[in-house]
């Protein structure tokens, strides 16, 4: 039977924008936004059990990203966009109704990705999202927004492809630049040798491409390749140590490791 994995974040955030309302209370000040989070929540819920039949399941797991998030330590502009009025206020009330997992320190993005890549959920478990960056994660995935398709499946080398993709041309809905003058074109050329097995080889291939904008500084064209690479990758199964709170980056010669402590200050 399988389990629909729900982007709690983008439910909350469709239900919140399209409910907020902006009051003016005529003392010449600026508008102030308002939701019903009651009302909100409501909808919201709805919402969930819709793509959760869709994805042809009947139960599910909704996701919600932390307070703080460990790629602002990478790169502090990541994710600096405001939120809409009661966001907060409707995911609380959401862990009423469903099963919710929330990890300070991770994107609810990064829970999804773990969730369906973990071994005993190959086949089962079905990414529900409208949000593309959950393309570099291998498995079952559907996008509720388009009307007709069904569950599709990705692979790890689609994936990974996918993945330094968005490393090259960056993604500013989330606030991260990529490569300087890197599109989709240029990048799928660069991304061409690359059959998306091993990222090594993927790593030898974008390199360049930072170091000349680095204007041959190697060390610092590296650096900023990793950079890009640790902000596109959403968490894989393994990638975070449960017991050490530990997110593992990836690196060509083994991974880096961040402390969660080191992010929220705990």
């Amino acid at each position: 039977m399988n389990v629909a994995l729900i982007d709690g974040d983008i439910a909350a955030y469709l239900v919140s924008a399209a409910a907020q309302r902006d009051i003016d209370w005529g003392d010449g000040d600026a508008p102030v936004p308002w939701v019903n989070p009651k009302a909100a929540a409501k909808t919201a819920g709805e919402l969930v059990n819709l793509w959760t039949r869709a994805a042809g399941a009947k139960r599910c797991i909704v996701a919600f990203t932390g307070h703080h998030n460990f790629r602002s330590v990478v790169y502090p502009e990541y994710k600096m966009n405001r939120s809409p009025a009661a966001l907060r206020g409707v995911k609380d009330r959401r862990r009423e109704k469903f099963a919710t997992v929330e990890v300070d320190g991770l994107e609810a993005d990064d829970l999804l990705g773990m969730l369906a890549t973990m071994p005993k959920a190959k086949g089962k478990h079905v990414v529900v999202t409208i949000d593309k960056d959950l393309r570099n994660v291998p498995g079952m995935h559907l996008n509720p927004r388009k009307d007709g398709e069904d569950v599709t499946w990705v692979s790890e080398t689609e994936a990974n492809r996918f993945w330094f993709q968005q490393a090259l041309t960056g993604d500013p809905s989330d606030g991260y630049p990529g490569c300087p003058r890197i599109g989709p074109k240029k990048s799928a050329v660069i991304l061409e040798p690359w059959d998306g097995v091993d990222p090594v080889e993927g790593f030898k291939l974008i390199l360049p491409a930072f170091v000349k904008v680095a204007k041959g500084d190697e060390e610092k064209g590296r650096a900023e390749a990793l950079r890009m690479l640790w902000l596109a990758r959403i968490l894989r199964c393994g990638d975070y140590d449960k017991k050490r709170r530990e997110v593992k980056l990836w690196g060509p010669e083994g991974p880096e490791f961040l402390k969660l402590e080191d992010v929220i200050g705990g």
